[in-house]
């Protein structure tokens, strides 16, 4: 695919864009409709499925991107685009998502805030510690937590689940109401099929996800933008274009919580999953260029810090058009200073 892009004239480029893009706009409404489905059939809060199943699915993009650097040897790369996917996501995805419907946050999301911030402050301190020594790098060893921190990550999910039923079943207790069954309802589709829709959806977002990164940014480098701009503005929000337009429509369509617990589920997996893998099984130590130090890392803790005290501030539990837009901001200072340092 690549070197198909590589050699094709220009409409074509233009073509393979809105193609890939049309596929993921598609892909994702599908996705998001069979997550609602599952998680109201199955008792599951729309927030569990969509920090697990959905966030696995639109990160398949990095997850392909890690392996294919592991191979490679280009780690630096996808340590890159994973922790930029991050800073988008928690930025321009979620502010999206706030400036077309309502966002509510439950405080219980503020562990996995937390979670990222934690997984983010030893990624950077080890960074920090590495130039005392010599270039900056990130040590193998930070993988290896990243990863042994998911099991961790998953049983805070069940647990929180379990609560979540608990206070289901017992509001259930409390009313003598019995929802009919409708025929409709009768032919749904069954839970392995749900399964089976979101992931197929998850792959065919992530396939385009990439032809779409790989497109857009033939034709940046075609119209003389810095292919380090590129690699920092275009690949992160590339790849992070499943979560855009699922944290759109779910949304616009009144499922907050689904958009919310999609991004925070993603951004886990970008950060522990894909940097995990990356760092710990790379066969080179990964130096980290400077912008690194300037950009990158100040405004992965400035956006996770900014998030999280929406959470934790106000009294109506969610985010708001303002806060939305604030986060926009967020991205378009985090796009200009890669501008002004590189």
């Amino acid at each position: 695919m690549a070197d198909f892009i590589a050699t094709s004239p220009m409409w074509v480029l233009i073509l393979i864009f809105l193609m890939t893009l049309a596929i993921l706009t598609r892909a994702a409404d599908v996705l998001v409709d069979h997550a609602t489905h599952l998680s109201q059939e199955a008792g599951v809060s729309d927030v569990l499925v969509g920090a697990t199943v959905v966030a696995l699915g639109t990160t398949l993009a990095e997850i392909a991107i890690a392996i294919i650097a592991i191979i490679q040897g280009v780690t630096d790369f996808s340590v890159g685009n994973a922790t930029g996917s991050v800073i988008t996501n928690m930025s321009i995805v979620l502010g999206i998502g706030a400036l077309t419907g309502t966002i509510p946050v439950a405080r219980n999301n503020l562990s996995r805030i937390q979670l990222l911030l934690t997984g983010s402050l030893l990624m950077i301190f080890a960074a920090c510690t590495t130039l005392l020594f010599g270039p900056g790098h990130l040590p193998r060893w930070v993988g290896i937590a990243f990863l042994l921190m998911i099991p961790g990550y998953i049983y805070m999910l069940i647990r929180q689940n379990r609560r979540d039923q608990t206070k289901s079943d017992t509001a259930l207790d409390h009313t003598d109401e019995t929802p009919p069954v409708t025929a409709s309802a009768a032919k749904s589709p069954s839970k392995l099929q749900h399964v089976l829709w979101i992931f197929g959806c998850g792959i065919l977002i992530a396939i385009s996800a990439n032809a779409l990164v790989d497109s857009s940014g033939e034709i940046a480098s075609r119209i003389g933008i810095d292919e380090a701009i590129v690699s920092a503005t275009v690949v992160a929000l590339g790849t992070s274009f499943p979560e855009i337009i699922t944290a759109y429509i779910a949304a616009k369509n009144g499922f907050g919580g689904l958009a919310f617990g999609n991004i925070i589920g993603a951004n886990v997996m970008n950060l522990l999953l894909v940097n995990g893998l990356t760092i710990a099984l790379s066969p080179t130590t990964i130096f980290l260029p400077k912008v690194f130090y300037l950009v990158t890392f100040p405004m992965l803790l400035f956006v996770l810090l900014l998030v999280g005290w929406f959470v934790i501030d106000g009294q109506r539990d969610e985010i708001d058009r303002k806060e939305g837009a604030a986060l926009v901001g967020v991205y378009v200072i985090y796009v200009l200073a890669y501008v002004f340092v590189i």
